[in-house]
């Protein structure tokens, strides 16, 4: 599947959304934002109904093939590690990993090289932060205009986050990864 030809609104994501999500009725389900591209991924986000009435929300985060030399089926297993062990080990919020696919018989409706998400609403940091600046005009009105006390905070937030990473210890350096490859219902 070439990551160019998916398109925004493309149900074969609600296919690979719908297969992780327990009760996520697919006839149910709809693209709730417009998809974000960037460099390396393609983030579609969808929307299920619940029982009560409520919406479970997630991101299907569909990777671009690159020829750079590092197997992507590793980097994807490697991110989802990464995530996992934060989330287990940290108080760093990190979103819920539902599922991922990382090899090519694996693929759900053509699509492979994925990983669906829970939805967390927020601001892009480093966008907040340039935002921020004393005497710039915001870069983007959608975006507080924090006070000093509320910038402090998220600073010493983000020194409370780094030191629990610096927290984290393992038994060798290098990747992280599986024991085994992992199917997509892992």
């Amino acid at each position: 599947m070439n990551f160019d030809e998916i398109a925004q609104d493309d149900p074969r994501i609600i296919d690979v959304a719908s297969h992780f999500m327990h009760r996520g009725n697919k006839s149910e389900a709809r693209f709730f934002k417009p998809s974000e591209r960037g460099a390396y991924n393609n983030c579609f986000f969808i929307e299920f109904p619940t029982l009560n009435g409520a919406k479970r929300r997630v991101v299907v985060r569909v990777t671009r093939l690159h020829e750079n030399g590092y197997p992507l089926n590793k980097k994807l297993q490697a991110e989802v590690a990464i995530m996992r062990i934060v989330r287990e080990r940290t108080m760093i919020p990190v979103p819920e990993v539902y599922g991922f696919g990382t090899e090519p018989e694996h693929a759900i409706s053509g699509i492979n090289y994925f990983i669906v998400l829970e939805f967390v609403e927020g601001y892009n940091l480093a966008a907040l932060y340039r935002n921020l600046r004393a005497g710039s005009p915001p870069i983007n009105p959608q975006f507080p205009q924090l006070t000093k006390e509320r910038q402090d905070r998220l600073l010493e937030h983000m020194a409370d986050v780094f030191a629990q990473f610096r927290r984290l210890e393992f038994d060798a350096a290098g990747t992280l990864g599986f024991a085994h490859t992992p199917s997509p219902v892992d």
